[in-house]
């Protein structure tokens, strides 16, 4: 139960699901669910230690990370502030971009994680599997009328850095007193921005199925 059939209607979270082309590569975009701990285990299992340590600034074994407290922080349900969507290639799981409301309901924190063979994939101007769900995570932002969207950075990632550059994100500098930096989306209506900036946060927000 990984792909776009898979889902059934009756979840406001469901409406996400979509296709992704990735340098040829059709991958099924779709919001995880507590159906998807399998996928969810086998990708926790194929991070290495690097990718690791970037998402979550320490080392956390596969066990950990499998573990039903862990999973279920990551996928859908109702009355939970927490929207993950999950990029499956032929039923594998490749990466996860997850959205957490902040307490206010007025702004969330976005975090990515890609597998390691699908990391890099975006240069030179091509979207890669952490653009792919960063432009949903966007738009879900959008949706929800929230006003802000920030990134932390418990290690230097300079990959991610220049992804959320590229999606509008201002990063902060580095701060190595608190080992730390952030990155951070405003959020306004395109009709509050000049008209190409309009257009551009457009095409961002509401891509077509199936575009690269």
């Amino acid at each position: 139960m990984h792909s776009l059939e898979a889902l059934e209607s009756g979840n406001a979270w469901r409406k996400y699901a979509r296709k992704g082309v990735l340098g040829g590569l059709v991958l099924d975009l779709v919001p995880l669910e507590e159906c998807h701990r399998r996928q969810m285990e086998e990708f926790q299992d194929r991070l290495d230690a690097e990718t690791v340590y970037r998402r979550h600034g320490g080392c956390f074994s596969a066990e950990i990370r499998k573990s039903t407290a862990w999973l279920e922080r990551q996928w859908n349900k109702e009355g939970h502030d927490v929207f993950s969507q999950g990029a499956f290639l032929h039923g594998f799981l490749i990466g996860i971009g997850s959205i957490c409301k902040l307490p206010g309901g007025k702004s969330a924190e976005v975090a990515l994680v890609v597998a390691p063979e699908f990391q890099g994939l975006g240069r030179g101007g091509a979207k890669g599997v952490g653009g792919l769900l960063l432009e949903d995570l966007v738009r879900y932002a959008r949706q929800q009328q929230l006003e802000c969207v920030t990134a932390h950075f418990a290690v230097r990632n300079p990959c991610c850095e220049r992804l959320l550059g590229k999606h509008g994100f201002d990063i902060s500098t580095w701060s190595y007193l608190k080992q730390e930096g952030s990155a951070i989306l405003e959020l306004r209506r395109p009709h509050e921005l000049p008209k190409a900036q309009a257009a551009l946060a457009h095409e961002r927000v509401w891509p077509l199925v199936g575009h690269p």
